[in-house]
């Protein structure tokens, strides 16, 4: 069974719905497979049964004995089909020429902006899928069972239980179709081991009690990292049971809208070009921050990457976006002496200099004391390159303040020395009399420091 700590990081699709921040990453980075159940074509224009409705609707066709409710749905069907042909009235039952694909079927595929990238596998019957990606001309891979790729190379759409393109008896029904797909031939049971141990898996469609979620559940190995949109109301128990992290979504009048407007958002932001992101980010950064958890889940995964970051330093103007990245700890590594800074620091360190360092003197300097008056090797470059390149002309004691702040912060190195030379070019009397003293003295102190290093190092050798 797997576990999840429970500080895992969240984001706000939509004002309803929030999901892993794992789960928007491995999407991006091809590493999500969705797997998706009837729940998907019940509703809308697709109005199919579930895998329980359609044995009730099997059993009502056929006018045989309804199933018991403790008898297993795949048995049942085994047993009818000794005298009956359930495989012809099951594809019949759902291969309805009034059924249409939903939006879910549209937005589901979008979730992957490129036809090379998409991995769907699901254990419907109907077609919805296929249908949906033709109107769209996304052009992939489609398999059929049994004949699946192997799950790690697995690009595509698969119906893992068989289609109604297919001949009737590729439909995956009776306790000895499940056991030829799991056990005698194990097709199923490869594909799906191999997918799982390989890819974030994440179930849309699926109840904790659907039937075919005990054969699915089966291939999960325990590392696996899984998760399920469940509606609001549902026993979550029985999911964590299986390993399976319940990703909650309110479902007022039972029509799960907030899932779907959930997938539609989540396609949408998918699919962005970078000018996109860029005018999205423009829009919720001119101004202080939002009380909307949505947009602001949004800037929380854009300044992640450095193709987006970009855009919130250009129009984040505001010192309050200051502190709300501090509170969302986007700053830390800019006050750790041993700090291992990338390229999203830097330009966070630029940003912070450049926008507020004259300013908000004030707030900086609270915030530097908050964090024990320490900042990092790569902030300590950038005030110091500032102060000495900037063309606008400095208060002598706002530049007395932040010169002190860096000797009080520096290491005695040769590099560290050169910047606080360069310092003392800046430094003009009477004004900065006091400041340039304390610079030489730096400076000269180092140089000695260093002269006796490299002494000492001579003698030993």
């Amino acid at each position: 069974m797997t576990f999840w700590g429970k500080g895992e990081s969240m984001v706000w699709i939509t004002s309803e719905v929030e999901i892993p921040e794992e789960l928007i990453d491995h999407l991006e980075q091809g590493k999500l497979v969705l797997f998706v159940g009837a729940g998907v074509s019940m509703k809308g224009k697709s109005n199919l049964p579930n895998f329980d409705d359609l044995v009730d609707e099997i059993a009502k066709t056929l006018y045989v004995e309804t199933r018991e409710i403790t008898e297993p749905h795949d048995y049942y069907l085994g047993k009818i089909a000794k005298t009956k042909d359930v495989h012809q009235v099951a594809r019949d039952l759902v291969h309805i020429e009034k059924s249409k694909p939903n939006p879910l079927h549209y937005a589901i595929p979008r979730l992957f902006p490129l036809d090379t990238e998409v991995r769907i596998v699901t254990t419907n019957f109907d077609r919805h899928f296929t249908t949906a990606m033709k109107e769209m001309n996304r052009e992939l891979n489609v398999y059929y069972a049994p004949a699946l790729p192997t799950g790690r190379a697995f690009k595509g759409l698969a119906y893992i239980h068989g289609n109604i393109e297919q001949e009737k008896e590729a439909l995956i029904l009776t306790d000895g179709d499940f056991g030829r797909a799991y056990l005698t031939e194990g097709w199923a049971r490869r594909f799906l081991v191999d997918l799982f141990s390989n890819y974030t898996v994440l179930f849309v469609g699926y109840s904790h009690n659907d039937p075919v979620m005990k054969y699915l559940a089966t291939g999960l190995p325990p590392s696996t990292r899984r998760y399920a949109f469940v509606a609001q109301g549902e026993n979550t128990y029985h999911w964590e049971h299986l390993g399976i992290r319940p990703i909650v979504y309110p479902n007022k009048g039972n029509n799960h809208q907030s899932l779907v407007k959930a997938v539609k958002r989540w396609a949408e932001l998918m699919g962005d070009n970078y000018i996109t992101k860029r005018m999205r980010i423009r829009d919720i950064v001119t101004v202080p921050p939002s009380v909307e958890q949505e947009q602001l889940s949004y800037i929380k995964q854009s300044i992640k990457k450095i193709e987006t970051v970009r855009y919130f330093v250009e129009f984040a103007h505001d010192y309050e976006w200051v502190e709300w990245l501090e509170a969302e700890g986007k700053l830390q590594n800019l006050f750790l002496v041993t700090s291992n800074d990338n390229e999203v620091d830097e330009l966070l360190a630029e940003w912070l200099v450049e926008q507020f360092l004259f300013s908000h003197q004030k707030e900086l300097f609270q915030l530097i004391f908050k964090n024990h008056s320490k900042i990092s090797p790569l902030l300590w470059r950038t005030i110091c390159s500032y102060l000495n390149e900037t063309k606008i002309k400095m208060d002598p004691l706002l530049f007395a303040r932040w010169t002190l702040l860096l000797l009080e912060t520096a290491e005695k190195d040769s590099k560290s020395i050169e910047k606080i030379s360069c310092l003392l070019q800046k430094c003009s009397f009477p004004e900065h009399k006091e400041i340039a003293l304390l610079l030489l003295t730096f400076i000269l102190d180092g140089k000695l420091k260093l002269k006796r290093e490299r002494k000492w190092g001579n003698d030993t050798q």
